[in-house]
């Protein structure tokens, strides 16, 4: 028996879209753990230049968590990332993966028990039950934090018996292995940058996921998606991808821009990422010159029919990466929650449209998107600040409702 739907896709097994998985894990006992190494025990040994006992923890490859409830579930890395990820290989009524590790007859086994190729102290988790699991994540100042990526590189379980172990994206080195360690397997200088994400314990709650409304997913004016922007209130930004009509690598010569100017000034929508796992668009309608707002995803995980990501016509710039972004990066918005949204409409002119909106966040800068805010033109444009926008251009803007975080 497989279960239906479970390929792997690593950006929904981050740790942090797997919290009902990690979650249905505390209390659980542990009654095997097992590497699977691409390369054979000796082989490892010789090519990673790691002593025998130290294969289980730094060998290469993913790992295996039994639990008595008869659920298994991986965990490796994902360097592109820069990420722990995590899923489901078997459910406690025996379904497994399409591909579980277990019959992959490339991958070499070696259990925690194993007397040559494992410290001792790894068979001591036998028998644990999980007490907590805690996601941690390196501070955004931080040399070892990738401005594009997810950065949820440990995974800290806590048992029962006192110990802890990590399930680590290059804790011990940096680098994109993966590793299984005990805290002080983790390089001090990464150790000393660690913040915690969050934390699954007994005492933890899970939200209900916000209904679905099927109608956000259809771009329309933001007076007519003013419960998808009030759901944005409070949510805190991890990403935000500008989409591209026209070519980037070489630059569309129809551009007529520097590199570093395309983010700001690109033909081309905005996705907006949130920890929660929501993901709204916001871009206009050329032939109406209305701005428009619509749901690309859903905290569930339901995605539009069209969605950016999926259209090969489009082609993605993030807003951390230096090659697009001329003054502002990640550090300036990443974490940030929105407090409050307005949309405006352009003073002097015959239609009540939406023309623009910004996005106020609580470190006391906004995001502002929509047309008529260049110097020239009327394309649609993308400022961190209200102050970077032409006076003149906002003074034609009439606010025409706001919301606010209750």
């Amino acid at each position: 028996m497989t279960m239906s739907n479970v390929a792997h896709d690593p950006i929904k097994d981050i740790p942090s879209k797997q919290k009902p998985l990690l979650f249905g894990l505390i209390g659980r006992r542990i009654v095997r753990m097992v590497r699977y190494c691409w390369s054979a025990a000796d082989e490892a040994l010789a090519e990673y230049g790691i002593a025998a006992h130290e294969l289980f923890e730094l060998g290469p490859g993913p790992i295996s968590l039994y639990f008595e409830s008869g659920t298994v579930i991986g965990a490796g890395s994902q360097p592109s990332l820069s990420s722990v990820i995590v899923w489901l290989e078997r459910d406690e009524h025996g379904a497994l993966r399409d591909d579980p590790m277990a019959d992959d007859p490339e991958l070499h086994a070696i259990a925690a028990d194993d007397s040559r190729n494992a410290d001792s102290r790894w068979a001591a988790t036998h028998g644990a039950r999980v007490t907590a699991i805690r996601v941690l994540a390196p501070h955004e100042q931080s040399e070892y934090f990738h401005s594009s990526c997810v950065n949820q590189i440990a995974v800290r379980f806590e048992l029962d018996n006192g110990d802890s172990f990590y399930l680590g994206h290059g804790l011990h080195d940096g680098s994109d292995d993966f590793a299984v360690l005990h805290a002080e397997g983790i390089d001090p200088a990464i150790q000393a940058d660690l913040r915690e994400l969050f934390t699954l314990d007994a005492m933890t709650q899970l939200p209900e996921p916000r209904p679905l409304r099927t109608a956000d997913f259809s771009p329309e004016v933001p007076s007519q998606r003013r419960a998808l922007l009030s759901d944005m209130l409070g949510e805190r930004l991890v990403g935000i991808v500008r989409y591209s009509r026209l070519p980037i690598d070489p630059i569309a010569p129809e551009y007529a821009l520097e590199r570093n100017d395309l983010f700001q000034n690109a033909l081309g929508p905005v996705a907006l990422l949130f920890e929660s796992e929501m993901i709204v668009g916001v871009g206009d309608d050329p032939p109406s010159k209305a701005l428009r707002v619509w749901l690309e995803q859903h905290e569930t995980g339901q995605t539009r029919a069209t969605s950016l990501h999926a259209d090969p016509r489009l082609a993605p710039m993030e807003a951390g990466s230096p090659l697009y972004v001329r003054h502002w990066g990640s550090a300036t918005w990443y974490g940030t929650r929105i407090v409050s949204i307005s949309a405006f409409t352009r003073i002097g002119t015959a239609s009540s449209d939406e023309i623009a909106l910004q996005l106020r966040l609580d470190d006391g800068k906004s995001l502002v998107m929509g047309r008529c805010l260049r110097p020239e033109g009327d394309d649609f444009a993308v400022f961190l600040n209200e102050r970077d926008i032409p006076p003149e251009r906002r003074a034609a803007l009439h606010e025409s409702f706001r919301l606010d975080k209750a």
